[in-house]
């Protein structure tokens, strides 16, 4: 203030087309010398005041005590903000004006900002879900976009990720004449991945028809699991609208289990059982990741296909990816196979194991990521018992 406002006198805020509420009314004066902000780094003095009723649609109220010229004050108010429509309607940036008025009559301003505030840009909010047929852990899935955008048409469209997602160059799968091409941006301060979705240089105000992308999952599911989706305008970068979906389950295979003794230095079977739920054509294979020094082997009568299709035999040239290729259709099912491992004389630094169904292509239709390997059972001292019995008589 660069005049004193008295007590009795009136403090006006307002900016149309927001909708001022008296559900929150502060004005707190900062200590002399300390930078307004909102920060509570520093003790404010709460400003006695009384709201009244206005005609204007304005917070209005009456001020208890003094405001001071050059001392820094600060306003706390509660407001409604407009939809998108009335922003349209209204024509001309949103601004704050902050004044103060004598009792009059008539009530003249005694001090005023003249409307002379940043502008308060108001976003849209959009319906935003995402759907995808199946996401298993760590595979490249499609999903698809489904989202309303409001009535200022976008050039360009951010996805925001779950954690752990991930997308590569040339993420678009179909999105007609409207998507020109989708390509990673750069990820946010936490972590997330970030898709950038370009669009046609006149803007969309709906959303195209069938719009799919490509994003690699996770080997688990994230705890947070939402997705996030922005509308901007390229040449001023400018946020119009945003939307979040409650996001995809990343499903591990059904009923996966694998057992084997941990005993050191000792061969002994490996034993799997899984529960497919997808279909897989001839031509695909099974991949399973072991730990490191584990020494598997599958030849010969060494791998036991206990309740898998036709195969066509097992790999285990790479000791920490087995492959089980199969020459039939792998129908959804549950199945079951063994074959030998040496466990190493220490427990693996990294001891968790992992199965992924591939089809022809390479790609994962089903997998269970990250389960955990069994205890090596280190030093382990064996040794035998003496038997006893006593005399054996026929049906004594």
């Amino acid at each position: 203030l660069t005049r004193p406002a008295e007590v009795g006198h009136f403090l006006t805020v307002s900016a149309p087309p927001y909708e001022q509420t008296t559900r929150l009314f502060r004005i707190m004066e900062s200590p002399q010398g300390a930078a307004g902000s909102s920060g509570e780094s520093t003790a404010k003095r709460v400003i006695l005041n009384e709201l009244v009723p206005s005609a204007t649609g304005d917070v209005k109220t009456r001020l208890l005590e003094p405001l001071l010229p050059y001392r820094v004050y600060e306003i706390v108010v509660s407001v409604i903000a407009p939809q998108a429509a009335a922003v349209r309607d209204h024509g001309v940036p949103i601004r704050w004006t902050i004044a103060t008025i004598d009792e009059g009559p008539p009530q003249l301003p005694v001090n005023t900002n003249d409307g002379a505030s940043r502008e308060f840009p108001i976003v849209e909010e959009y319906r935003f879900a995402v759907e995808a047929v199946r996401a298993p852990p760590d595979a490249e899935v499609e999903v698809k976009l489904n989202f309303s955008l409001g009535l200022t048409p976008v050039t360009q469209l951010r996805v925001v990720a779950p954690l752990g997602f991930n997308f590569s160059q040339g993420c678009l799968v179909h999105g007609g004449d409207q998507v020109l091409d989708c390509f990673p941006g750069k990820p946010i301060s936490n972590g997330r991945k970030i898709a950038v979705i370009s669009c046609h240089e006149d803007g969309i105000t709906k959303q195209p028809q069938d719009l799919r992308i490509r994003v690699r999952t996770p080997p688990k599911a994230p705890a947070d699991t939402s997705w996030f989706i922005e509308g901007l305008d390229v040449l001023s970068d400018r946020q119009l609208g945003w939307g979040e979906a409650a996001g995809l389950q990343v499903m591990q295979m059904a009923d996966t289990a694998v057992l084997y003794p941990g005993i050191p230095t000792v061969q002994a079977r490996m034993v799997w059982r899984f529960r497919t739920q997808v279909l897989v054509e001839a031509g695909g294979h099974l991949q399973i990741s072991l730990p490191a020094g584990l020494a598997p082997d599958c030849r010969g009568t060494f791998f036991e296909p206990f309740a898998l299709p036709r195969t066509g035999g097992c790999n285990a040239l790479d000791p920490q990816n087995v492959v089980v290729y199969f020459n039939s259709t792998i129908e959804p099912a549950e199945y079951a196979f063994a074959m030998r491992v040496t466990p190493p004389p220490v427990q693996p630094v990294e001891n968790s194991i992992s199965v992924r169904l591939r089809d022809r292509f390479g790609q994962v239709r089903d997998a269970a990521v990250g389960m955990p390997g069994m205890r090596i059972q280190e030093k382990l001292k064996l040794q035998s018992i003496p038997m006893h019995w006593t005399s054996s008589r026929p049906n004594r």
